[in-house]
């Protein structure tokens, strides 16, 4: 049988008290249990923050303490809509390209793999949702199909590429290309910096700028043969021409 681990964090996430105040700093181990124990309790307040949180455990002179923080990933989260029981989230790129990155979020799942058809059609009315809201027409998109993911996760697996050297993340997402005027609006960090000199002078930011994108009716079928359920590809309403642009 089993033996029982004494649990580590209150329902208040906070340290039992035995841990609170230590002579030395705790162990691996229990860094790693305070961690999954803590995103427990914060997901049984709301089952998204398991998967928008993360969780550092810092100690100063005097006690042991846990520090609640949005993960890096989602700090740059410029616009979401929830439907069909997920949240389609808008990403500012963070790497110098004028790009919105598109994933799709459940809130006990987190982000995923592949989507319903219904989830496809929520996605559409996600994407005309923020067209509309920032103005935007003339937008392209580059869409990582299932198989190309499925091939980097095979590399992954082979460890011919560790998971930091990933080109393509596993989940599901797909890139917007919008003005770059836009992008540097609307991310202020790139005030600090001379975009434009950048674009000219270092080759990855050029190739960035330079990728290759598709219109909305052309990605629009990659995503729909990449669905889960047996739905098919075909038009359905709204979905024939999803907005124009």
């Amino acid at each position: 049988m089993t033996e029982q681990v004494p649990s580590m964090v209150t329902e208040a996430v906070e340290l039992v008290p035995s841990l609170r105040q230590t002579p030395n700093q705790l162990d691996r181990a229990a860094e790693e249990q305070i961690k999954r124990e803590a995103l427990q309790v914060l997901g049984a307040l709301d089952p998204i923050l398991q998967h928008i949180m993360d969780i550092k455990l810092v100690r100063n002179e005097r006690r042991n303490l846990i520090n609640v923080r949005i993960k890096s990933d989602y700090t740059t989260l410029l616009f979401q809509h929830q439907e069909q029981g997920v949240h389609n989230c808008f990403f500012l790129s963070d790497k110098l390209e004028p790009f919105i990155t598109i994933t799709v979020v459940h809130p006990a799942r987190g982000k995923l793999n592949r989507l319903t058809s219904l989830q496809l059609d929520g996605l559409n009315s996600a994407v005309r949702r923020f067209k509309d809201k920032y103005g935007i027409t003339g937008d392209t998109y580059h869409y990582t199909t299932l198989g190309e993911r499925g091939k980097t996760d095979e590399l992954s697996s082979s460890g011919q590429v560790r998971g930091a050297s990933r080109s393509h993340s596993s989940h599901f997402h797909l890139k917007m290309r919008v003005a770059t005027d836009m992008y540097k609006d609307r991310f202020p960090v790139l005030q600090l910096i001379n975009l434009d000199a950048l674009r000219v002078k270092a080759d990855p930011v050029r190739y960035q700028f330079s990728r290759d994108t598709k219109t909305w009716e052309e990605v629009w079928p990659l995503m729909q043969q990449d669905v889960v359920d047996d739905t098919p590809p075909g038009p359905r309403a709204g979905s024939k021409r999803p907005f124009s642009g």
